[in-house]
């Protein structure tokens, strides 16, 4: 979901209700994934994570929902998610500026969330940039967010690449180290589990 997530929920009505519309949308994305070598559905889910428990339904921001000086409700809306699936609510940080990573401190200060699963986008030029580039930026970010860590670092597919692995893996050593992040996936248009797996088991 992204930033429209109230007007979709009031949407979901009929004898099944919103919850178990949601449960439903949030199983079927999962159960895509876990085919190994069926291809995944482009509208249910882009994202692969392999021994991870994601929560299935989520909200995604960036510049676009939370950039500039109106701000954005993000608690209200993971609010909403979470009492309408009845699941741990996701954030997804998409790459965005210090104002708008400001604007997401400063809703979900507002809320009371506590359950609350934050994962982090790292933009594809910045990992071009060197390991020491991302690090810097997922820990400013952190500060900005008012977080400790994430839950989950999403990586370019470019990562993962042969030439670019040893590089890769001594930074998120770095990181497990530092407890900045407890996981991390491919973050890219996975054409099935299979493909997404080989790329996580190394």
């Amino acid at each position: 979901f992204r930033a429209d997530v109230l007007s979709r929920l009031r949407a979901l009505a009929g004898p099944e209700g919103a919850e178990g519309k949601l449960k439903r949308y949030g199983d079927e994305a999962l159960a895509t994934l876990a085919k190994a070598g069926e291809p995944a559905s482009k509208t249910a889910i882009d994202l692969a994570v392999i021994g991870a428990k994601v929560p299935a339904i989520g909200l995604a921001v960036g510049d676009a929902e939370c950039g500039g000086e109106q701000g954005c409700d993000v608690a209200g809306m993971l609010a909403a998610i979470r009492a309408a699936s009845k699941q741990p609510a996701h954030l997804l940080v998409l790459p965005c500026e210090t104002e708008a990573l400001k604007n997401i401190r400063t809703s979900l200060h507002s809320g009371s969330d506590k359950k609350l699963f934050v994962s982090f986008v790292v933009n594809g030029n910045l990992a071009e940039q060197g390991p020491q580039v991302v690090v810097a930026k997922v820990i400013a970010s952190l500060k900005l967010l008012g977080l400790e860590s994430f839950d989950l670092l999403w990586l370019p597919y470019d990562s993962f690449k042969k030439r670019m692995w040893p590089h890769t893996k001594e930074m998120l050593a770095l990181m497990f180290e530092q407890k900045t992040i407890a996981r991390y996936g491919v973050h890219a248009p996975a054409r099935s589990a299979a493909l997404a797996k080989k790329l996580l088991d190394r």
